[in-house]
C-alpha cells in the first residue's frame, strides 16, 4: 500500500473591477393586471430611451426576472384573505463599462425621469479567465512549496502526484461595494453619483494533491 502525503494549497487573486452593473428593480401595483403591466412597460421604455440618449445600445438593458404576483388582504368580516392588487415586477440589468463620466451622466438622466426608478450598482470583472488561471496555478505552487516543507523537515522524499482534487464552485468576480439610489431620499435634480473608487475583488479557492512517499 502506498504511503502518502496530502497536502492542500490556498489560491488567491486580485482582480480590478473593469465593469459596472446596474441592476433596476421596477414594481408596479394595480387592482387590474393589464394596468400594472402597462406601467411596468411604460417605465421600461423610459428607462432604454434614457439610456440611448447617452450613447447606450438599448439592447444592453436585459431583462433578469418578471413576474406578477396577486396579493391579497384578511377580510375581518368574512373572516377570508380577498384580492387586494396585482404586484408587477421586471428586474433589469445593465452592464456597462467602469466609465464614471458614463456612469454619472446615465444615472443622473435616470434620476431626472419623472417615474423615481432605484437601481443598486456593483462591480466586476468582464474576463475572469485570466485570473482563473492564476487562482489554480497560485493554489499549487502553494501546495508544492507546503510539500516540500513537511518532506524535507521529516526526512521523506515526494514521488509522483497521485491525485490532484478540486471542485471549484462556478467562480464570481464581484466588488462587495454596492450602491443603491432610493428614489424617496432625494430630490430628482440632485446629482447623486458619489466618485464610486471598489477595492481591489479578492477571491480564494483551494486545491488538494496527493503525492505518493518514501523513505
Amino acid at each position: 500500500m502506498n504511503r502518502t502525503l496530502i497536502i492542500t494549497g490556498k489560491g488567491k487573486v486580485s482582480a480590478t473591477p473593469d465593469i459596472v452593473y446596474i441592476r433596476f428593480p421596477i414594481l408596479v401595483n394595480d387592482v387590474h393586471y393589464a394596468t400594472a403591466v402597462k406601467g411596468l412597460d411604460g417605465i421600461v421604455a423610459s428607462l432604454r430611451n434614457c439610456i440611448t440618449t447617452n450613447g447606450i445600445n438599448k439592447n444592453e438593458l436585459k431583462t433578469s426576472d418578471f413576474r406578477v404576483n396577486t396579493q391579497t388582504k384578511w377580510n375581518d368580516n368574512t373572516k377570508e384573505y380577498e384580492f387586494s392588487k396585482f404586484e408587477a415586477h421586471h428586474d433589469l440589468l445593465l452592464q456597462l463599462p467602469f466609465d464614471t463620466e458614463l456612469i454619472n451622466n446615465t444615472t443622473n438622466d435616470i434620476v431626472k425621469l419623472e417615474r423615481n426608478i432605484e437601481f443598486q450598482i456593483s462591480f466586476g470583472v468582464k474576463d475572469s479567465t485570466i485570473y482563473k488561471q492564476l487562482l489554480i496555478e497560485n493554489a499549487i505552487s502553494d501546495a508544492k512549496k507546503s510539500a516540500a516543507i513537511i518532506a524535507h523537515a521529516s526526512d521523506i522524499k515526494l514521488k509522483e502526484i497521485l491525485n490532484i482534487n478540486y471542485s471549484f464552485s462556478e467562480i464570481t468576480f464581484r466588488s462587495d461595494l454596492n450602491y443603491s439610489y432610493d428614489s424617496c431620499l432625494m430630490e430628482t435634480n440632485e446629482k447623486i453619483m458619489p466618485d464610486l473608487n471598489p477595492d481591489a475583488i479578492d477571491v480564494n479557492e483551494s486545491i488538494t494533491i496527493t503525492w505518493r512517499i518514501e523513505n
